[in-house]
């Protein structure tokens, strides 16, 4: 058994190989007990400088990136099932040089999503996780390049625990994931998530600057159809920012149809009436949205069977986007 208080690190990487392609962790037992808070920020000392690392334990055919891998690889072994050395590892910096690397070279981002997943295991650890700066936005981007399919799972595991707790939703983090356009945690508060969280993500949604890309994540993650349930509600409380963040994808040819086959438009129609003059402003935008340049071509029930035009030609509410019928 090897003790990190009776060997070096390069020997722990090493075990007496050549190189990362015939490191095997079977091959490599490790004494967590030995496993001091020292240890781990020696291993971190190597991860946080190449310099360090090349002057004291790299060779001329040994590469950088072959030793940060194999120092992920060992520190997930010291904290396997280890939950005082998951968090002596965090104290000492170790969620910042995961994500530091997360993206730089096979072997390095293998060994570090691999770590991360380990210590995620940890609610306290993942809770700061999501408070990381970059953090998100690292999962995403090493998910959404699919440079690494053997990562996907773990990736998406991390990112739905990030998200959803088993109670709760937490919204912090999956507004930073639909920045970083992955838009599946959202839509799945809308369609799951309390009252409470749905009207503070739409209400965020409705203030949010959409670019394209994430428009369009979002309309594949049916959110279209969960801000339509809104408006089925009823509720005021619930059907002014639905309202508000349809106006975010009225606009858009395939919103379009979304929002008809969904049966938002006899809705729209019904807002008309109603006293409240942001709605009736707002229904009407959506309406006008959809009409210009289709007429009256989403102007459909939800089996996307036609209106009947008698039910939408009032004069005093249709003004501004009557001519495109």
């Amino acid at each position: 058994m090897l003790c990190f208080q009776q060997c070096s690190i390069f020997e722990i990487c090493y075990c007496g190989k050549k190189g990362p392609a015939s490191f095997d962790n079977s091959d490599l037992v490790v004494d967590v007990k030995c496993a001091s808070f020292g240890c781990m920020c020696f291993l971190l000392k190597i991860l946080c400088s190449s310099s360090f690392a090349t002057s004291f334990f790299l060779t001329a055919t040994v590469r950088n990136n072959e030793l940060k891998a194999l120092c992920f690889s060992v520190l997930t072994l010291i904290v396997k099932d280890s939950i005082h050395g998951k968090e002596k590892l965090v104290e000492a910096g170790g969620l910042k040089q995961i994500i530091r690397y997360m993206d730089r070279g096979p072997d390095v981002t293998i060994a570090a999503i691999t770590l991360l997943s380990e210590l995620v295991k940890s609610k306290n650890i993942l809770e700061q996780l999501g408070q990381e700066c970059g953090a998100i936005l690292m999962l995403v981007t090493v998910s959404v390049r699919g440079n690494h399919p053997e990562l996907a799972t773990d990736i998406e595991s991390i990112l739905d625990q990030l998200s959803y707790d088993g109670d709760s939703y937490h919204e912090e983090n999956i507004k930073a994931m639909v920045k970083a356009n992955w838009c599946k945690p959202f839509a799945d508060c809308l369609h799951k998530g309390s009252q409470g969280s749905k009207l503070a993500m739409v209400k965020w949604l409705a203030c949010f600057e959409l670019d394209d890309n994430r428009r369009e994540a979002l309309v594949q993650q049916n959110v279209i159809d969960a801000l339509v349930d809104m408006l089925k509600s009823k509720q005021f409380r619930l059907e002014s920012p639905a309202l508000e963040a349809l106006r975010k994808f009225s606009f858009h040819e395939k919103s379009k149809k979304c929002i008809a086959k969904a049966g938002g438009v006899p809705l729209l129609l019904e807002l008309l009436k109603k006293s409240q003059l942001e709605m009736k402003k707002n229904a009407t935008a959506i309406l006008a949205d959809l009409t210009m340049k289709h007429g009256a071509s989403f102007l459909l029930y939800e089996d996307e069977t036609p209106i009947e035009p008698q039910m939408y030609m009032w004069d005093i509410y249709l003004l501004p986007w009557k001519k495109n019928l």
